[in-house]
C-alpha cells in the first residue's frame, strides 16, 4: 500500500476543526485509517467494511470516530478488535 494523502476529518458536531488531534491516512488501494492522538483507531477497508484497531473509547476519540464513520459507542462496543464489520451489522 502506498500513502496517497493525509487529511483531518470534518467534525459533525458544529466545531470548526479537531485542531490536529486526529487525521485520516488514505492509501492507493482505498484503505483509510483514522488516527486519534497518533493512535490507529479504526480502518475503512477497500471492500467497505470497518475494522476496529483500538480497544478503548474516550469522549474525544469517540467524536473522531463518529465524524469518520458514524459509529457511536453502542456500535463500537459490539465490535471485536481485528474483525471486519459492515455498518448495517452494528445497527
Amino acid at each position: 500500500m502506498k500513502l496517497i494523502r493525509t487529511y483531518e476529518p470534518i467534525p459533525n458536531n458544529g466545531r470548526a476543526s479537531f485542531y490536529g488531534k486526529c487525521r485520516v491516512r488514505e492509501y492507493d488501494d482505498g484503505t483509510r485509517v483514522l488516527e486519534s492522538y497518533t493512535t490507529e483507531v479504526i480502518k475503512l477497508n477497500p471492500d467497505g467494511t470497518y475494522t476496529r484497531l483500538w480497544g478503548h473509547w474516550s469522549m474525544t476519540t469517540g467524536a473522531h470516530i463518529y465524524s469518520f464513520c458514524s459509529i457511536r459507542k453502542k456500535e463500537w462496543d459490539k465490535m471485536q478488535l481485528g474483525k471486519k464489520y459492515n455498518l448495517s451489522d452494528l445497527k
